[in-house]
């Protein structure tokens, strides 16, 4: 048997990198799920009229850009406007891969200033999540390069092959990004709240 023939070597890694991305998703969706649940919690606290004044002070400049969330608002029971308790669920469930693009552009912190460079490249260079899509690039072009060594050749190898594997790979490389891109977004939400007045966060329990 020739292992380096390219219908084992397809097999091989096609198996390797379809498994990869299934493993890492659970992780991002079991954060996800706590990250709801915690935000679920904190907008019931949030209704509280005082605690919810001080978010309006403290976040006033620390969420997105009004306009952005303008057609997304919610408001809890005192009839405040608590745009960083929607963000996450908001991203998660709404926002286009241009759309995040866009959400990391524009968050700000509690100093005023911009983090984006830093921060988030530093986040996403740990992030499992980036190795993967990375993985699922190469794994689409490595593909490509066999199919057409495979066909300068003149070996034969089922098209379904390219027709497939490419494109399967080339959604799972985009879709394992937009997914590390909404784990270090809910990791910045964690990170804001971690900064309110020691008397918010016992009230809200962060």
């Amino acid at each position: 048997m020739d292992f380096f023939d390219p219908k084992i070597i397809l097999t091989a890694v096609s198996i390797i990198f379809i498994s990869v991305p299934t493993v890492i998703y659970q992780y991002l969706s079991h954060y996800s799920r706590l990250n709801r649940n915690r935000l679920s919690l904190l907008s019931r606290a949030a209704q509280n009229t005082e605690l919810s004044e001080q978010w309006r002070l403290h976040f006033r400049d620390q969420v997105l850009d009004e306009a952005f969330f303008q057609a997304h608002r919610v408001r809890a029971n005192n009839g405040k406007k608590h745009y960083l308790l929607t963000l996450y669920s908001y991203v998660q469930q709404r926002c286009s891969f241009r759309q995040l693009i866009l959400t990391f552009d524009r968050i700000k912190f509690i100093n005023g200033r911009y983090r984006f460079n830093i921060d988030i490249f530093a986040a996403l260079w740990f992030s499992y999540s980036l190795i993967v899509t990375i993985a699922n690039f190469a794994m689409a072009l490595l593909l490509i390069v066999l199919l057409i060594g495979t066909l300068q050749s003149q070996q034969d190898l089922p098209w379904q092959w390219g027709f497939l594997t490419i494109p399967l790979f080339a959604v799972l490389a985009l879709y394992s990004l937009r997914e590390s891109m909404k784990f270090i977004l809910a990791c910045h939400i964690r990170r804001i709240l971690k900064q309110l007045p020691a008397d918010a966060r016992a009230e809200l329990g962060v």
